[in-house]
């Protein structure tokens, strides 16, 4: 590419910013988004520009009350307010996809961006080569071109000095939220058993009795019957508000928390939540391990939870914990990773761990903002879907978070308790069984001789018993019905011909008990006299005419 007569330099875009143009590039028009060396750093590590971008140490470019985009290039004077005197603040410009829609978009997703842009060498390379642990410069494709930057004309923008505070603490919270979405699967990558634990914590619905991803969303935003638990309120809104706050100065928080939320009215509670924050002081200062005696799964799991939290720091932390000789519960070392993640924060995550799932993260924090800011948190089963597919004895599930496909698990389906009776028969009995039956309690067994019949269960005044249900093989067929009926009349059988459900003919014994293989000697006899007096004779199979040979030519 040459401008003004150099070339210039471009890296080949990254797999995740390619895009098939429609048009020629001659002419698109380029739209960008203006801003200086350290606000883009900030930026690009929170995978989400907007108006409601919740670091004020950055000053965003704003246009009619929305984040500004630029054609063409800079303006000088624009550039003067970029970079305020500071050369170190030199600009920057984020060229956007050609399909976004300048007039209707009031944020930029990680996957809208396609390329930086440079005014010089020396520019770029002090960007890319600066290393910061929250964003790494080379994951984006990048080009120098002189001829964007330094146009004439007045500015086009001007840089906010106070937004609006609704908007600061929306875009806060999505913030947080999205990086305790992030943590949790961060988490399922390095122990996948808490897969179930984690699609449960982010699909159920929102349970006073429960600690999820509906209830705390409830609970930070004030919106549904649950947004008023105390106790799920009091624990998510302190981590939500740690920013840099040590172990002891959260657990002060939370104490307070716990006073502020009514816990004084209940005495029950209240001795609950002094003795926590005693073990959580004990832990912090190394008088008691954190193991598996204080993070099963029982009890409060939001609390322990809390205390798990309060140790770690990310999900490697929380995987070691699951990994312990006495192990965390899965449950809580799920909550825990949500917690985590919104005491942290997703501009402050490490890129190494946000990176790999930078755009499907910026894609739920954008649509999270737009959810927000339409119906202030209400209706949180519109944010993810889960779909389903059963097998024999597991149903895999698919979890969904704002069209964006997060994590997939499955789960064995919980035993029927007379499922388990009948089976723990068969084997007691010594039947082999060789697959289920056409009705919902029924099993294929093989009788000695390789008879396979079917045991249908059976109950009457509370006692279970089974009927065995015999169907011809596919060439034999039943007699005529007066024949069958002179055949039967005189009883003694044991096996007797019936209709099932739809209408087919076929032969059955009812039974006290299922009784022993070893004893079916009877059973099996009489089958086989019912089936000569059931069905036809079988008939031989059909040979084919020999045809004769033409006699040798000459």
């Amino acid at each position: 590419m040459t401008q003004n007569g150099t070339e210039a330099e471009e890296k080949p875009l990254a797999a995740a910013q390619q895009r098939k143009l429609d048009i020629p590039a001659s002419e698109r028009t380029r739209r960008f988004f203006p801003c200086n060396r350290e606000d883009a750093l900030v930026l690009l590590g929170g995978l989400c520009i907007s108006d409601s971008f919740p670091d004020e140490g950055v000053r965003l470019p704003v246009a009619s009350g929305h984040i500004a985009l630029v054609e063409v290039g800079l303006r000088t004077t624009e550039v003067a307010l970029l970079e305020a005197g500071r050369s170190e603040r030199f600009p920057v410009l984020l060229e956007l996809n050609h399909d976004i829609d300048a007039s209707a978009r009031h944020s930029i997703g990680y996957a809208d961006i396609e390329r930086l842009v440079f005014r010089s060498n020396d520019e770029a390379d002090a960007f890319r080569l600066r290393p910061v642990d929250e964003f790494d410069p080379e994951c984006l494709a990048w080009q120098v071109e002189s001829a964007c930057f330094g146009l004439e004309g007045p500015a086009r923008f001007e840089l906010a000095e106070r937004r609006d505070a609704d908007a600061l603490r929306a875009g806060y919270l999505v913030d947080r939220i999205v990086a305790g979405i992030h943590c949790m699967v961060a988490l399922t990558e390095l122990q996948p058993a808490c897969l179930p634990a984690v699609g449960r914590f982010l699909s159920n619905p929102a349970s006073a009795d429960a600690f999820n991803f509906a209830g705390a969303l409830a609970a930070l935003t004030g919106s549904g019957e649950v947004a008023g638990v105390p106790l799920v309120s009091a624990v998510v809104h302190t981590f939500a508000q740690a920013r840099d706050a040590s172990p002891r100065e959260l657990i002060d928080a939370l104490a307070q928390g716990f006073a502020a939320s009514g816990a004084q009215d209940d005495r029950q509670r209240r001795e609950i939540e002094e003795r926590w924050v005693q073990i959580a002081r004990d832990v912090a200062a190394s008088r008691m391990v954190l193991d598996g005696d204080r993070l099963a799964d029982d009890k409060s799991v939001l609390l322990r939870a809390a205390l798990l939290a309060l140790q770690a720091d990310g999900p490697s932390a929380l995987a070691a914990f699951l990994a312990a000789p006495k192990p965390a519960g899965l449950k809580v070392a799920s909550a825990a990773a949500f917690l985590v993640g919104l005491k942290q924060g997703l501009i402050n995550a490490s890129w190494r761990l946000k990176g790999p799932h930078a755009p499907s993260l910026s894609s739920i924090a954008g649509a999270l903002l737009e959810f927000l800011s339409q119906s202030g948190g209400e209706d949180v089963a519109q944010l993810h879907s889960v779909s389903c597919a059963d097998t024999d004895n597991a149903t895999r599930f698919s979890l969904s978070m704002t069209g964006c496909p997060l994590i997939e698990w499955e789960e064995e389906k919980t035993p029927d308790p007379l499922e388990l009776d009948w089976r723990a028969d068969f084997k007691r009995q010594g039947y082999q069984v060789v697959g289920k039956g056409e009705t919902e309690y029924s099993w294929l067994v093989t009788l000695p001789g390789d008879q396979r019949v079917e045991v249908v269960h059976c109950s009457l005044g509370g006692a279970r018993f089974p009927i065995l249900r015999y169907r011809l093989e596919a060439d034999r067929k039943p007699r005529t019905g007066k024949e069958v009926a002179m055949n039967f009349e005189g009883g003694g059988r044991l096996w007797y011909p019936r209709v099932d459900a739809n209408k087919q003919r076929l032969l059955c014994c009812d039974l006290p008990t299922l009784p022993p293989v070893a004893e079916l000697g009877v059973i099996v006899d009489a089958l086989h006299e019912a089936v000569h007096l059931f069905s036809l004779p079988a008939k031989p199979a059909a040979r084919s005419r020999k045809k004769s040979l033409p006699p040798p030519a000459g």
